[in-house]
């Protein structure tokens, strides 16, 4: 990128990454090709026993949705989804007395809930969480890592002169170089006011 303009591209920079940041973006390239999958799911029960039929249901959701709402598509074997499945559950399911995989499972059975559906609809939750936390770090390596140090450090007094108006008085009197060495929390930090200012 030519850097006749210093300040000029700082902000050709930080524009770039809040449009491919927005509400908008993220849920045309995240949350609608999931919400899609999800929506088009039908589960056929083949299993007798509740955990085989649980992990049966579980499994071809995941299935499902790598194979038609995920950015990189993978068609996976019942086990590699069911190892998914279950880590998906571990990291992010919240269920009525507990969370993680044994909520779940024990939210599967409750015919209240309607159990399964109400299991795999979280999931593709969790999934968009944290498929949008990969899209982020995604676009600030490929917005950031070509610049050099210096570069760098224009686009972080670019964003402290805009975020003064919002930082506490102890964090807007940080040096512009001291925020240099912390420019992605800077941006990440910008991302989240953006909207306020």
């Amino acid at each position: 990128m030519a850097d006749s303009n210093p300040a000029q591209t700082a902000a050709q920079v930080v524009g770039r990454i809040i449009q491919l940041l927005s509400d908008e973006e993220v849920r045309r390239e995240i949350d609608d090709p999931i919400d899609h999958a999800a929506q088009s799911f039908r589960f056929e029960p083949k299993e007798d026993s509740p955990v085989r039929l649980f992990h049966q249901a579980i499994a071809e959701f995941v299935q499902h949705l790598y194979a038609r709402g995920m950015r990189l598509r993978r068609n996976l074997s019942r086990g590699e989804a069911l190892a998914i499945a279950i880590a998906i559950l571990e990291r992010g399911y919240i269920g009525e007395q507990t969370s993680g995989y044994e909520a779940a499972c024990l939210d599967a059975l409750d015919p209240e809930l309607n159990g399964i559906e109400h299991v795999v609809r979280q999931m593709a939750e969790i999934i968009k969480a944290s498929e949008r936390e990969k899209h982020a770090a995604w676009v600030l390596a490929m917005s950031l890592d070509p610049f050099d140090w210096q570069m760098k450090q224009r686009i972080a007094e670019f964003l402290l002169e805009r975020l003064k108006p919002v930082l506490p008085a102890e964090l807007a009197s940080i040096s512009n170089q001291r925020w240099g060495k912390n420019w992605d929390a800077l941006l990440s930090l910008y991302v989240r006011v953006s909207t306020m200012l």
